[in-house]
């Protein structure tokens, strides 16, 4: 596992602003730059299922200001709970997930995460090991990291903050469609710097992290089925129909069932059986 203190970038870079260019018919060369582009994009998908962004279309000034609107709203809730919560109740690691409805059933959502005591947090996840259940997650991140993907081998890479970039990663819907071909793939939250085993000294506290996160979802009513042309004698298919709304419900199920990520899926997104057992866990406990 890389070091989460190295910013060295841990995930294929993609110039978002090459693949959807528009072909010229008077450069050739143009023209084949651009399928080199779109190849590059498919393969970091099929192999890693995550990518950092370049040059996508949301500016800095709009992100400083999803950031500075959602600490707004997280610290008014914090103020807020903290009136309301009996002394001996103690807050949950979920944290605040303020969200907005988008067209159709698209998400965009605040992901916070509080801070936490050093001491205590060499043996936590922020977000245990999960996959996204839409078809596309675009992730922003603030500078104090945590992302962690699970590369082929089953080990945990880091994912720093990179700027000027997004973070882009496929769901379970895009795997399904493309019988397995693009990779939906496991990742978690950590605290970096317990995580971190080259520093000797872990702060004392943790401080809270959060990301902002648009999640592009199938309408609910979407038929799930594997493309025709992605089955083949050598890649059989390897799902059946299913509509959206009830892929989530039964994947939301899953991972909550008895406060704990299942040591392995029963259904037919089924991974490798090499699932981490964690139990959910309290900021204090």
């Amino acid at each position: 596992m890389n070091s989460p203190t190295d910013n060295s970038p841990s995930l294929p870079i993609i110039d978002s602003s090459k693949p959807v260019e528009v072909k010229t018919f008077d450069d050739p060369g143009h023209s084949l730059t651009h399928r080199n582009d779109q190849h590059k994009l498919f393969a970091a998908l099929r192999d890693v299922g995550f990518v950092y962004l370049q040059n996508h279309a949301i500016p800095p000034s709009a992100q400083q200001l999803l950031f500075q609107h959602a600490r707004q709203i997280l610290a008014s809730l914090s103020r807020r709970r903290q009136r309301l919560r009996p002394e001996n109740q103690k807050p949950s690691t979920s944290g605040s997930h303020p969200s907005g409805r988008l067209a159709k059933d698209h998400f965009l959502r605040v992901l916070y995460y509080p801070e936490t005591t050093g001491s205590s947090s060499w043996n936590r996840f922020r977000a245990s090991l999960h996959t996204d259940y839409g078809t596309l997650t675009l992730l922003f991140d603030d500078s104090h990291g945590g992302l962690q993907v699970r590369n082929k081998a089953g080990d945990y890479v880091d994912a720093p903050p990179l700027p000027g970039t997004a973070i882009v990663n496929v769901g379970d819907p895009l795997t399904r469609w493309f019988n397995d071909t693009l990779k939906s793939t496991e990742h978690r939250v950590v605290d970096p710097s317990a995580f971190d085993k080259s520093s000797a000294d872990i702060p004392d506290i943790i401080p809270a992290r959060c990301s902002i996160a648009w999640f592009g979802h199938p309408n609910r009513d979407a038929l799930i089925d594997p493309i025709k042309s992605c089955c083949t004698s050598d890649n059989p298919k390897k799902y059946e129909p299913v509509y959206a709304r009830k892929h989530v419900v039964e994947r939301l199920a899953k991972l909550h069932k008895d406060g704990k990520n299942i040591k392995t899926w029963t259904d037919s997104m089924g991974r490798d059986g090499k699932q981490d057992l964690v139990t959910e866990v309290k900021v204090g406990a």
